[in-house]
């Protein structure tokens, strides 16, 4: 589409040659050589024809000729997308673009939608432009923009050829959207991250009770009896399945617990406070199953197969001490936690209180303007009663997570409404 070809005719005792195209036509006058040269562009098929004259016949020979043009397609463009199971701010996106003459460029389109302002940012990306087919990928990290809860974010990638003559011609992606949580909603999936995070603290609270029991049988067994025997070997064969139950709970935890974190570092705006006792409660989840007591695991595994009674004796000895130390990490690890809960929901309710003052006191303003209409009025204050009545729920939340704790505070909220 839109090449320039150009033809050279030869002929004999021929006076002209009459050239017939869809839209236009060529008469050239004969030369001495009796060579004819012409051409034209082509931006569609057509059909044309040659027409010769001697000096004594007129269109004394004719022949019809097609052009196929082939047209220049759009590009193509196809992506996928991978998200970091504990950060879904976090996208991996592998992409692949084709067209059958080559490429100018290849662009990420990122618009960020905030509730007073939204702005585009144009990421261009390498290209071959002389590749008909290429590859690519891209990493976007949402958290880059300072997003908070009701933003959004939309991407898309567009490519675009090199047909110049016709003019650049462009593809792209359909719209991708990730959309932070409204407040209220955001809390809401939090709130229900953190109890699955406590529930699974208490299942693995509770396996890690087992294996100390399972431990301690396992050591009686051994002390009464001279030499050890199948049975031993299928009891301590239980415990290490049971270790290695316990192992993916906390491996699940961790990344459970760094999901929720990375969210609301994300999404809220925490205190420094509150960052250093996340910081804290990582450095607990990371410890709950240490190396050395892996590697008394794995010694434990060997030492199956000799089933000799005394070294067997001396590992359950140390792996007793360790199980009672993770026991302890999880009980303190999980108070942690529900300190940490109670802390973000003190501070939410802080928010939402200050918040709702401000709104009562300008609506206590209106009241007073006679042009305002009662209607209207009491319609803002019928928001605000049923937003204080949402608040109060959180209260009632905020209290039972307080008689949750090991030390319950002090927590005087009547005094948060009066102010």
């Amino acid at each position: 589409e839109g090449t320039l070809l150009k033809w050279n005719v030869s002929s004999k005792n021929m006076e002209n040659l009459d050239v017939y195209f869809q839209d236009t036509s060529f008469n050239l006058k004969g030369s001495l050589s009796g060579e004819y040269g012409f051409q034209s562009k082509f931006y569609a098929s057509e059909n044309y024809s040659l027409s010769l004259s001697s000096k004594d016949v007129f269109n004394a020979d004719s022949v019809n000729y097609s052009i196929g043009v082939v047209k220049d397609e759009y590009p193509t463009i196809s992506i996928s997308e991978t998200i970091d199971s504990t950060n879904l701010a976090r996208k991996f996106i592998e992409g692949k673009v084709g067209d059958d003459y080559g490429f100018r460029s290849l662009t990420c389109r990122i618009k960020i939608v905030g509730k007073d302002t939204s702005y585009v940012v144009n990421k261009s990306m390498s290209i071959r432009s002389e590749s008909n087919t290429q590859l690519f990928s891209y990493f976007i990290d949402m958290s880059l923009f300072d997003l908070g809860p009701g933003d959004r974010v939309e991407y898309s990638f567009v490519v675009t050829d090199n047909d110049q003559p016709n003019g650049y011609k462009s593809s792209s992606t359909s719209r991708k959207i990730f959309a932070v949580p409204e407040l209220d909603e955001l809390e809401n999936v939090l709130a229900d991250q953190g109890d699955k995070i406590k529930d699974d603290m208490n299942q693995a609270l509770k396996d890690s009770k087992d294996l100390k029991k399972k431990i301690k049988d396992m050591k009686k067994s051994l002390m009464n009896k001279q030499n050890s025997d199948w049975k031993d070997k299928q009891n301590l064969q239980n415990m290490l399945d049971l270790k290695d139950q316990l192992n993916l709970q906390l491996e699940k935890l961790k990344k459970d617990f760094e999901k929720n974190k990375n969210d609301k570092q994300n999404y809220l705006e925490p205190t420094e406070e509150f960052l250093e006792k996340q910081e804290k409660l990582q450095e607990l989840m990371d410890a709950l199953m240490d190396e050395e007591m892996m590697k008394l695991f794995e010694e434990l595994e060997k030492l199956m197969e000799e089933m000799n009674k005394d070294k067997l004796l001396d590992k359950l000895d140390e792996m007793e001490k360790d199980s009672e130390s993770m026991e302890e990490k999880l009980d303190r690890t999980l108070e942690l936690f529900k300190n940490m809960e109670l802390d973000q929901k003190l501070e939410n309710l802080e928010d939402q209180l200050r918040d709702l003052k401000e709104k009562q006191d300008e609506l206590n303003k209106e009241t007073q303007d006679k042009n305002s209409k009662s209607e209207d009025l009491e319609k803002k204050q019928d928001e605000l009663n049923k937003k204080f009545d949402e608040i109060q729920k959180d209260i009632e939340e905020a209290k039972e997570k307080n008689e949750d704790l090991e030390k319950p505070r002090d927590l005087d909220f009547d005094k948060e409404k009066e102010d």
